[in-house]
């Protein structure tokens, strides 16, 4: 297992043996059955997540009903608010396949960045990337109508479609399970 978390890093630096012992020791790779919370509303997040398998969902609970935010897939970071702020946390994540993560912590990241400075510039090209796609997704949730979210996402994230049960996709895209429906039948009717 800890053999995924050296690949992920190795796409962005070659690693000598000794700095990818560091890694390994720092036993940083768990796993996670489908269905688990990784962190409640209300609670304060001392980790964050890397996934190098699996798919987390982000999602509020709003008067009684899930508001889906974001799904974090392969080689995504899912950094609760919390974790930075040392606040409770507002929302859940929770995984919604079995999951395998870096799980990383305040302590371990800067025992991690300590013994392997250049590691940090990977931290900002992360951190960088996930700004950028953030503001995007920010954007055409605003701008779009629902019909041209959905298509965006089948073009930017078509693995998600077969992934996450329609409901979740709907919630996300701020439709209704049944407005994704149509909109799907539209689509494929237009094709014929």
């Amino acid at each position: 297992m800890e053999n995924e978390i050296i690949k992920f890093i190795s796409k962005f630096i070659t690693l000598t043996e000794e700095e990818a012992d560091i890694i390994t020791e720092l036993d940083l790779i768990r796993k996670f059955r489908k269905g688990t919370v990784l962190l409640q509303a209300g609670a304060m997040s001392n980790e964050c997540f890397l996934v190098l398998e699996g798919c987390i969902r982000s999602y509020y609970l709003v008067e009684g009903e899930e508001k889906t935010t974001a799904f974090f897939t392969e080689d995504q970071i899912a950094t609760p608010v919390s974790y930075h702020t040392r606040t409770p946390s507002e929302y859940y994540l929770s995984c919604l396949e079995d999951c395998m993560l870096c799980v990383g912590t305040i302590e371990k990241t800067k025992s991690l960045v300590e013994k392997i400075p250049r590691l940090e510039s990977i931290g900002h090209i992360l951190n960088g990337a996930l700004v950028i796609e953030n503001q995007v997704e920010f954007d055409n949730y605003k701008t779009l109508t629902p019909e041209k979210r959905y298509l965006k996402l089948l073009e930017s994230r078509p693995d998600l479609c077969n992934r996450v049960p329609q409901y979740h996709l709907a919630s996300y895209l701020g439709i209704k399970p049944e407005t994704l429906s149509r909109i799907r039948r539209r689509l494929v009717s237009n094709q014929v």
